[in-house]
Parts: structure tokens; C-alpha cells; sequence
């Protein structure tokens, strides 16, 4: 297995390990792995979107129920959702460094683009 392939599996410890309890996700078919493990851990909530701007509102309302949430996403969603992640900014203390995005593209996963590959960080 490259180490291309078990990104899933090590994002899916990092939620683990940081005590991630709810996911947020469009449909994808790059996350669908890491959506399966999500949905098979039964302390995790995993919760369908429609568009992922309804992630961030839901990342927020986890934070504030004190639970620690992710959004599944493809690079594209965060075009969607920019308003949405403007209000971490403006609320100052919301979810700051408690929520996480992990996006990957609709690009082949070969793909050398730099934005193919799956990125993780703390907003």
C-alpha cells in the first residue's frame, strides 16, 4: 500500500486520537473510505450535508455542545462555504483550534497537483 492510499487511515487516528465526535460531509467519493471508518466507530456521529457551509454551522454547534467536530470536503466546498468561515473570525473565540477541515480534490489520485493531495489543519 503507498503511502498515498493510507491517508485515510491516519486521518481517521487523528480524529481518534484528538477525540473527534462528529463529521460533517458531502458525499465524496475521495473520503469514502475515511467517511466508512467514521460511520463504523460508534463514538462518532457522522451527519450528511447538502452543501458544506451547513459543515461549518455544525462544526460551531458541536464546539459549543462541547464536542469536537470535522467537515469532509472536497478542495472545491471551501469556495461554497467562505462566508460561513469567515464567522471563527468575527466570534473570535469560536471553535478556534477545536474544529478541523480536511479537503481533498476531485482530481485522479496520481494526481501531482499540489492541491490534490489531502490537507489537514486547525482553524
Amino acid at each position: 500500500m503507498s503511502e498515498y492510499d493510507r491517508w485515510p487511515e491516519d486521518i481517521f487516528q487523528i480524529l481518534t486520537d484528538h477525540q473527534v465526535r462528529q463529521v460533517a460531509y458531502v458525499p465524496d467519493a475521495g473520503h469514502t473510505q475515511l467517511i466508512k471508518m467514521c460511520h463504523n466507530n460508534p463514538e462518532m456521529k457522522t451527519v450528511v450535508l447538502t452543501t458544506e457551509e451547513e459543515g461549518v454551522a455544525m462544526l460551531a454547534g458541536a464546539w459549543l455542545g462541547g464536542d469536537r467536530g470535522a467537515l469532509l470536503m472536497q478542495c472545491s466546498g471551501v469556495g461554497n462555504c467562505i462566508n460561513m468561515l469567515s464567522l471563527p473570525r468575527v466570534c473570535r473565540k469560536f471553535g478556534v483550534k477545536t474544529n478541523w477541515f480536511f479537503l481533498t480534490s476531485r482530481s485522479a489520485p496520481k494526481n501531482s497537483l499540489w492541491y490534490s493531495h489531502p490537507k489537514t489543519g486547525p482553524i
